[in-house]
């Protein structure tokens, strides 16, 4: 029972630290939109060696007998130097055959006894996985519902320690009819599983441990040769399953490490490709540790604006309280975050004048849910500009409008928890509206979206206002025959929209000369890292249909 009472506290607390991120990552898996990418983090605690503690270990090998080139080389990164340790190994075994030519039998032969080097020296001292040892693990326990529940996982390491625990701890309906996972290597084939069995991809290669025979990996991503040409490769477009499992996905990246050239190339193509589309990193904090506020905020801010990452500082217990977190059900959830005061509905109106870009940034924050201006066709009339409708139109289109609002409201207020983008506010209507019939609209919009008899209310939210340069916008709405909506009447419109939200509680943001990207970042930045400060919109059109005008 303590044991219970601590695992609670700790998912209570980091529901608190990280609440926007929990959620988010709750959402995508719910949808099966979430994608986990393992490092070299995860197997440490099973007693794999590092990367720079594997390279040693190979050189020390008195097959390799590379110790001294390693210390000439110690400059050079890993890889350059594990290329060196394979070439000194190479011309060893050279100097051992009497032909003078290389035929491709000796390569082959000296890539099986490489890997049968990397092989010893990767599962040297390295603990059996059993049920016990996964449960003696800080976090990968708490994981396995998740990735039994996804399609695919990614690991970029060579050890199969996710294949072994998934095996071991099974369920008694798979034994004897599946190993538990299905290992690929090779990006190229289908990543799919085999009924209920998960994927585990390895895009670096895999080397199992029971035998090399076992699933051969047909690249081994861990020389210099071979990891240039991964890069090239990425630049290519020859790695293109990992750009698109993280362009369809919200991504989890647990034990990774950004000092790896690869991933933060990957990475950054991903940004500039998807810039709408955020993932998350898990920083590691050691046992005893604490992150400075200065280290904190620059690692927070430089993984946002340049690789589209939210930074999570956890130790190891917090890891395994956040997968429990994203796993946990629906309303277990929400009890544990109501009881201890946790906000779990993030709502986020982007509003502004006709053509000042909401509409494409809302696009690119398909992560998220989202809500376009109208859940139904258009209606024709709507094409019109609103001062030239005749009396029907005007009433035809009020209705409709309103209908949408109603729609989008009712969508948010049925869900318990969620981030959500919604293009447009209720206030929007009263732009378009005389001010001497404001009250009048309000009426409209409050007896649709919350009838009396119900105790339903206008969903609160933070609203991010778009300015822009009113002659570019006129001239985008010229791309689709609105040329009746000048500069003027834009600059009118925005006006109108900032009178009806006010200033207090309201996100002002000049898109003026921002490129789509640049925009969409700067929302995202709002929506995942700035203080939520939602205003009570229910309150402020009451106050319009009482008045006839804004408080």
């Amino acid at each position: 029972m303590p044991l219970l009472k601590n695992k609670s506290a700790e998912q209570v607390s980091l529901l608190r630290r990280y609440p926007r991120a929990v959620v988010h990552l709750r959402d995508q898996f719910a949808s099966k939109r979430l994608g986990l990418i393992f490092g070299a983090g995860l197997s440490a605690s099973f007693g794999f060696p590092e990367w720079s503690q594997l390279v040693a270990s190979i050189a020390s090998d008195p097959k390799v007998k590379g110790k001294k080139l390693q210390k000439d080389y110690a400059r050079f990164g890993l890889p350059y130097q594990t290329e060196m340790l394979f070439q000194h190994f190479r011309h060893g075994e050279r100097h051992k055959i009497r032909q003078e030519e290389i035929d491709r039998k000796f390569d082959f032969d000296v890539h099986a006894k490489w890997r049968k080097i990397l092989w010893t020296h990767l599962y040297k001292n390295v603990k059996k996985i059993t049920r016990q040892s996964v449960k003696g693990h800080p976090y990968l326990e708490s994981f396995l519902s998740i990735i039994r529940h996804i399609p695919v996982t990614v690991t970029y390491n060579f050890d199969d320690v996710l294949e072994q625990a998934l095996h071991e701890t099974r369920t008694s309906e798979l034994v004897g009819s599946s190993r538990g996972y299905l290992a690929v290597t090779n990006g190229a084939l289908q990543l799919r599983g085999r009924g209920p069995v998960p994927v585990i991809y390895h895009p670096n290669g895999f080397i199992p441990r029971a035998s090399l025979m076992e699933t051969p990996s047909d690249r081994l991503i861990f020389s210099e040769h071979s990891y240039a040409d991964h890069l090239v490769d990425l630049l290519s477009g020859d790695r293109s399953r990992l750009v698109t499992y993280l362009t369809d996905h919200t991504c989890l990246c647990v034990g990774v490490s950004l000092q790896d050239q690869g991933v933060r190339n990957l990475l950054r193509q991903c940004a500039k490709s998807n810039p709408g589309n955020y993932h998350y990193l898990i920083d590691y904090v050691p046992p005893r540790s604490k992150v400075s506020a200065a280290r904190r905020d620059a690692a927070v801010q430089t993984n946002f604006r340049v690789y589209n990452l939210v930074t999570l500082f956890l130790k190891a217990h917090e890891i395994a309280a956040l997968a429990s977190l994203v796993s946990m059900k629906e309303e277990d959830f929400c009890d544990l975050a109501e009881s201890n005061g946790v906000e779990t509905k993030y709502c986020f109106y982007l509003t502004g004048a006709l053509g000042v870009g909401k509409s494409t940034a809302i696009a690119s924050l398909g992560s998220l849910n989202t809500f376009d201006e109208w859940l139904e066709p258009r209606l024709p009339v709507l094409a019109k500009l609103w001062s030239t409708l005749t009396p029907a139109e005007e009433t035809k289109a009020d209705q409709w409008i309103v209908r949408q609002f109603k729609l989008k409201n009712d969508n948010v207020r049925k869900k318990k928890s969620g981030l959500f983008v919604l293009d447009r506010g209720p206030l929007d209507p009263l732009a378009f509206t005389p001010m001497k019939k404001w009250s009048e609209k309000a009426s409209s919009l409050l007896s649709t979206i919350c009838p009396d008899a119900s105790s339903w209310e206008v969903e609160r939210g933070c609203v991010v206002l778009l300015r822009g340069d009113h002659e570019e916008m006129s001239l985008r709405l010229r791309l689709t025959s609105r040329t009746d909506y000048t500069a003027e009447k834009l600059r009118l419109m925005q006006e109108a929209l900032q009178k009806a939200y006010g200033g207090d509680g309201v996100v002002h943001l000049d898109a003026t000369g921002l490129s789509p990207a640049v925009a969409v970042n700067k929302i995202a930045e709002l929506i995942y890292l700035e203080k939520y400060k939602p205003m009570d919109l229910h309150a402020r059109l009451k106050h319009i249909q009482r008045k006839g005008r804004v408080p």
